[in-house]
């Protein structure tokens, strides 16, 4: 009877490991979830392009702008490609990616603030080559 406790018990942990990080289908929902978000703000970013003011009114926009959702929701979506729960986030793949964009995103948004047009330009032409890797990476390319 003991065996049968026990074995009974394994099995419930079994079914509850993973948790909402096992891949499968949480990520199939969190891209459901995500996408859209990241698509949209994306968009914003290569409608920016080549246009100085749209890009700093990209930057502008503030936490209710398309860039914040951005970070926002690509965070989310990177983190969803998780293994399992135990897998430190910055060992993810599409995890480095996005914080690669952020890391260039951000310099753009300094160089904007400090008013260095040509620093803020070549910044935000990084950020843009490091978005096309991170929706390459999460399959939206």
């Amino acid at each position: 009877l003991a065996a049968a406790a026990m074995a009974l018990a394994r099995a419930a942990a079994v079914d509850a490991s993973g948790g909402a990080t096992a891949g499968g289908a949480y990520l199939l929902r969190a891209k459901e979830r995500y996408n859209a978000r990241v698509n949209a703000g994306a968009k914003a970013v290569k409608a920016a392009a080549g246009d100085d003011a749209a890009v700093a009114a990209l930057f502008a926009a503030g936490e209710d702008g398309p860039l914040a959702d951005l970070e926002a929701a690509g965070f989310l979506l990177a983190n969803a490609f998780r293994i399992n729960s135990t897998q430190n986030p910055d060992k993810i793949l599409q995890v480095q990616k996005f914080k690669a964009f952020k890391k260039d995103a951000d310099a753009t948004a300094a160089f904007l603030k400090k008013k260095k047009k040509a620093d803020a330009k070549a910044a935000f032409e990084l950020a843009q080559a490091s978005l096309d890797q991170y929706l390459a990476s999460v399959g939206l390319l």
